[in-house]
Order: C-alpha cells, then sequence, then structure tokens
C-alpha cells in the first residue's frame, strides 16, 4: 500500500462541504485522528498508510452525510492519494485557534449556527474536541469515535505491542508485510519511550535509507492532563462510539469515556459495534487474520459498518432536528492561510 514521494507543498486546507439539497443548515465538523502527526500515534504501518486510511475513513463519513442532507467541514489536501503531507503541516492545521478562527468566519458568513454544529472527532481527535469545547463556543453535540482515555504511552504499546511479541514478528516477517518503517519503529521503540518520559520534543530515527521524524508532544503525556480534566468541557448531548475488535484503541477506552463524562454531564450515549475494527469496518474472525490484515492494509477495503452511519445520524438528528433551507447563501470561506474552503 505504500507509495514513495513527498510533497513540495501538501497544500492542506479546511474544506466545508454542503448537502447538494440543502434542506437543513446542520454542519459536523471532522475532527482526524492524525492531529499530532501520522507516526508512532497511527500507526503501525507507513505514513502514507496511516494517512490515506484516515482520508479515506474521513470521506465515507463526509459523503454520508451530505447525502443525508448535513454539512461538514473537513481537512483536505490536492493529490491526497500520491503522498502524506509532512506531520508540521498537519499538526499546524489542527490548531485550535485555526479551526476556532475558521468556525467564526463560517458562522457569520453562512446560515450555520454554533448551536446547530456537531463536533464529530476520531481517536486522538478527541484532545482537540475538547479544546474546541473549552474555548467558550457551545456546540450542539459532540461525536467521539474509537477515541483515547488511556495514556498515551499505554496506546503506544497497545498497538505495537503485538508485534514485539516473538511469535508475531516470526510470523510477520515469513509473510513480508511488515514495512520498513514499522520495522524501525520496533527495532526503536525503547528509545521512543525513553525520549517521551524525558520531555523530548522530537526525536529521529534512521536505518539504511529509511528515515523517520517523530514529534512528542509533551501534552499527550503529561500526568497533567487527566481525562476527566480533558472532557469537563463536554456539556451538551454527546455519542461514544467504538468497534470492539480495535487493535489500535482498545475498546475499554469508550466505557470509562462515557463514565467520565457522565460525572458532569447526563446526556451521553455509547454504541460499541462488534467486530469492528478502528475505522468501524468490518474483521476477520481470527486474531492472526485481523493483525495481518491490520498491518498489510487490506483492512481498508471492507465495508464499513451500516451501523455506524446510522448510529451517528440518528443521533445527529435527534440533537439537529431536520429543518427545511432557509436561504443560506453559497459563498467562498477562507482559512488564515488564504486556502479556500469551499462551500
Amino acid at each position: 500500500m505504500t507509495k514513495p514521494g513527498n510533497p513540495s507543498s501538501s497544500e492542506l486546507f479546511w474544506h466545508l462541504n454542503p448537502p447538494a439539497n440543502e434542506k437543513e443548515t446542520a454542519l459536523v465538523v471532522c475532527i482526524p485522528d492524525w492531529i499530532y502527526g501520522l507516526l508512532p500515534y497511527c500507526g503501525p504501518g507507513t505514513r502514507y498508510d496511516a494517512w490515506i486510511r484516515e482520508k479515506s475513513f474521513q470521506d465515507e463519513i463526509c459523503r454520508f452525510l451530505n447525502n443525508a442532507g448535513i454539512a461538514t467541514l473537513f481537512v483536505d489536501m490536492k493529490n491526497y492519494e500520491h503522498y502524506p503531507p509532512y506531520d508540521l503541516e498537519l499538526i499546524e492545521i489542527a490548531q485550535e485557534k485555526r479551526l476556532t478562527g475558521i468556525l467564526h468566519r463560517i458562522i457569520s458568513e453562512t446560515g450555520y449556527t454554533f448551536s446547530r454544529t456537531i463536533l464529530f472527532a476520531h481517536g486522538f481527535g478527541i484532545h482537540l474536541l475538547c479544546l474546541m469545547a473549552a474555548s467558550g463556543i457551545r456546540f450542539g453535540g459532540y461525536i467521539i469515535a474509537a477515541g483515547v482515555y488511556s495514556d498515551t504511552e499505554m496506546i503506544l504499546e497497545y498497538k505495537y505491542h503485538p508485534i514485539r511479541d516473538i511469535h508475531s514478528k516470526i510470523l510477520l516477517f515469513n509473510t513480508n508485510i511488515l514495512d520498513p518503517e514499522t520495522d524501525l519503529l520496533m527495532k526503536h521503540f525503547g528509545t521512543i519511550l525513553s525520549a517521551t518520559r524525558k520531555g523530548k520534543k522530537k526525536i529521529y530515527l534512521t536505518h539504511g535509507n529509511v528515515n523517520l521524524d517523530l514529534y512528542l508532544h509533551k501534552e499527550l503525556f503529561s500526568q497533567k492532563n487527566t481525562t476527566l480534566s480533558l472532557v469537563s468541557p463536554i456539556d451538551t448531548p454527546s455519542l461514544v462510539i467504538h468497534g470492539s475488535g480495535d487493535l489500535d484503541i482498545p475498546v475499554c477506552n469508550a466505557f470509562s469515556l462515557e463514565q467520565k463524562i457522565k460525572q458532569h454531564n447526563p446526556s451521553v450515549s455509547r454504541i460499541i459495534l462488534i467486530d469492528c475494527d478502528h475505522w468501524f469496518r468490518k474483521m476477520p474472525k481470527g486474531r492472526k487474520d485481523q493483525l495481518v490484515e491490520r498491518l498489510n492494509g487490506n483492512c481498508l477495503y471492507h465495508p464499513m459498518e451500516n451501523r455506524f452511519f446510522s448510529g451517528i445520524l440518528m443521533f445527529i438528528r435527534d440533537v439537529v432536528p431536520e429543518k427545511k433551507n432557509e436561504g443560506c447563501v453559497p459563498v467562498h470561506v477562507t482559512d488564515q492561510n488564504e486556502k479556500i474552503a469551499l462551500l
């Protein structure tokens, strides 16, 4: 699944896409998993694998919502299928101040409102969702898909431990599916964890012709950033949804998130989709086949579970009831770097 090449300028931008029928003015903001960079947080797999898996997941959700008459705001990139963007570009576009500024412009220039806006966050994207909730804006609701509750070190161990296990290594090497970037990460996994504990912001890994720059974000590994403090600003209706077979973020995170949010917000519901992975796609039955598909990228070709779509749509309809078009006039909205977000 890996594709060579690097962008000279990835031209990332926030893309506002209204539904074709514009029968209502609900808006869903899609916050991706890779707000802290692609690797190691969205691994295992190559940088391109991590990028295209999440981009495909996001695009399927946005197409579904647009067809249902709901507008979406998401990160987009020209020629996204050719190469992944640089991690710094992903980190910069996912800054809370930048997204807040874009949303304020959208609200002021269109018929959308904050009360009819839903924040949808996947994986580590929950951190940006929580920052947005704490920004002073009162959103209509929140959807947390495969969200992170456990500390980051535990999540990384959960992602990579099956590969570190000697029996799994023998299996994977024999089938020739362990990509060079994952192999490099595994060789230096202890170095990565040691660097996070020492507070390093970045490390550089190299072996042969494989090179990786890894950004280690202090807020991800700080003991001060407890989940309770992060989710406490979430005070409007919320949905926690998770796949029971998630190999990236264990399903127990969903139960913990639900309980933490309920401590201050009774309007929270939970959906667990049986035998679905991190992207809510159906999985093979055996652990061996699940791990192989996770690493060779074939998991991407399974269809997403219909219950995922019906679950999020039902939640959105409950929070933001349908209403007829009230004359919202299409305009062009640009972000702070003048990248066009199309209406």
